[in-house]
C-alpha cells in the first residue's frame, strides 16, 4: 500500500504541476499558484486518508466499475453495475477508466484526479470572480476552499468534483456571454460543450443549471429581442435532439419520481419532514434549509453538519451583498443558484445528501461572498476613519 500512495503522490503532483501551469498561462501571479499548489497537494492527503479510515459505498461502486471498464479498455460493460453506469452518471466512471487505463488501475489514483479538479476548480472560481471584480479573485479561491462540503466529499472518488468544475465552468462562460465581449463567441462554445458534458456526469443538474444561467444571460440586459429570440429556438432544438438520448434524466422530474425519492431519503436518521411543493410556506422553509441550514430545531439530527450553519448563514448574506454590488453582470450566477437551490429544496429529504448536493452552489456563490466581503470591509475601514464628534 505504500508504494501505491507513493505512485498516487507523484500522479498528483504531475496533475498539480499541469494545474500550475495553466494558472501561469493567465497571468494569475505567484501567491495564486501556491495557494492551489498547496491546497491540491492538502486535498490528496485528506482523500487518501479517507479513503484508507473508510472508503464510501459509492465510491467503492465508481473504482469497482472504472476498474472493469478498464480492464478491457472500454471495449465491454459487463460486470460493471448499472446503477454507477445510468443516464446522467455515467460520464465519471469513463473519466477514472480513462485515467486508470493511462495512469494505473488504482483508487488512489482517482482521488489523485479529484484533487487536481479540485485545484482546476479554485482557479475557475477565481476567474470568474475576477470577471465581476478585479481583485476578488484571490479572496473568491479562499472562501471555496472553507467549506468542510468540498474538503470531505471533494476528493473522495466520487463524481462531485467533477461537477462542481462543470458547473462553475458553465457559470464563467455565461458570464462572459452576458457581457457581450469579444469572448463571446467562444463563450457560447464552452456553455454548450461543458452543459453536454455535466449531462454525463450529473444530468438533472445540467439542464437546470445550463438552462437558469442560460436566462440569466437573456435578463442581463444585454440581449437584444432578436438575440434572445435566437437562443430560444436554439434552446428548444436542443431539447428536441437530446430527450430521446437522456429520457431517463428527464423524467427524474417528474413529481412522483420526486416524492418518492424525497420519502426514501427522509426516512434516513438526519431525515427532516420533506416539503409540500405545493405549498408555499413549505418550501421557504426548505429554501431556507438548504441556504442556511441546518435549521436551529434540526441541528441534532444533522451532527457534525450542523457547525455548516454559521458558514452558510453568512456566506448567504455576504452574497447577497455581493451581487447587489456587481449588478446586472452577476445576474446569471445568482438566477442559477436560486434555481440550483429551489431543486435542491423540493428534492431534499435528509441533511447527509442535501449538504452533499447544496456545494453544487459554491462555485456560483463564492465570487460573490467574495465580493460582498470586499465590500463590507471597505465599509468598516471607512467608517472606521471618521472623525469622532467631541462635545463640549
Amino acid at each position: 500500500m505504500s508504494l501505491e500512495v507513493a505512485y498516487a503522490f507523484l500522479v498528483m503532483i504531475a496533475g498539480a504541476l499541469l494545474v500550475g501551469l495553466v494558472s501561469h498561462a493567465r497571468n494569475s501571479g505567484t501567491r495564486v499558484i501556491i495557494f492551489v499548489g498547496a491546497y491540491t497537494c492538502l486535498q490528496f492527503v485528506i482523500g487518501t486518508f479517507l479513503w484508507l479510515r473508510s472508503p464510501g459505498v459509492d465510491g467503492l461502486a465508481y473504482v469497482k466499475a472504472a476498474d472493469t471498464l478498464a480492464a478491457s479498455s472500454l471495449a465491454s460493460t459487463i460486470g460493471v453495475s448499472s446503477t454507477v453506469l445510468a443516464d446522467g452518471k455515467q460520464g465519471y466512471v469513463y473519466l477514472l477508466a480513462v485515467g486508470f487505463i493511462a495512469l494505473g488501475s488504482s483508487p488512489l489514483v482517482a482521488v489523485a484526479i479529484n484533487a487536481n479538479l479540485l485545484g482546476l476548480l479554485l482557479l475557475v472560481v477565481r476567474a470568474t470572480a475576477e470577471e465581476l471584480r478585479a481583485g476578488a479573485g484571490l479572496l473568491a479561491m479562499f472562501i471555496a476552499s472553507l467549506f468542510p462540503a468540498v474538503t470531505f466529499w471533494g476528493p473522495q472518488p466520487l463524481r462531485e468534483a467533477c461537477v462542481w468544475l462543470l458547473i462553475g465552468t458553465l457559470g464563467l462562460s455565461a458570464l462572459k456571454i452576458s457581457r457581450g465581449s469579444s469572448s463571446a463567441v467562444a463563450g457560447w462554445l464552452v456553455f454548450i460543450v461543458t452543459a453536454i458534458a455535466l449531462l454525463y456526469f450529473r444530468g438533472p443538474i445540467a439542464i437546470i443549471a445550463a438552462a437558469a444561467l442560460a436566462l440569466g444571460c437573456v435578463f442581463s440586459g444585454r440581449f437584444s429581442p432578436t438575440r434572445a429570440t435566437l437562443f430560444a429556438v436554439g434552446a428548444y432544438g436542443a431539447y428536441l435532439l437530446l430527450q430521446d438520448r437522456f429520457a431517463s434524466v428527464l423524467v427524474k422530474f417528474g413529481n412522483d419520481q420526486i416524492d418518492v425519492s424525497r420519502q426514501e431519503l427522509a426516512s434516513s436518521s438526519s431525515g427532516f419532514i420533506a416539503p409540500d411543493t405545493s405549498n408555499p410556506t413549505d418550501m421557504l422553509v426548505a429554501m431556507v434549509r438548504v441556504l442556511m441550514g441546518p435549521l436551529p430545531g434540526e441541528r441534532s439530527s444533522a451532527g457534525i453538519a450542523a457547525f455548516e450553519a454559521i458558514l452558510w448563514s453568512s456566506a448567504f448574506v455576504l452574497a447577497i451583498v455581493g451581487a447587489r454590488a456587481a449588478g446586472s453582470t452577476a445576474r446569471p450566477l445568482y438566477y442559477a443558484a436560486l434555481v440550483l437551490a429551489l431543486s435542491i429544496a423540493a428534492s431534499s429529504g435528509n441533511y447527509g445528501s442535501m449538504l452533499r448536493i447544496r456545494a453544487m452552489l459554491i462555485p456560483l456563490e463564492a465570487p460573490l461572498v467574495a465580493i460582498g466581503l470586499m465590500l463590507l470591509v471597505r465599509t468598516v475601514r471607512r467608517k472606521s476613519k471618521l472623525p469622532v464628534e467631541v462635545r463640549v
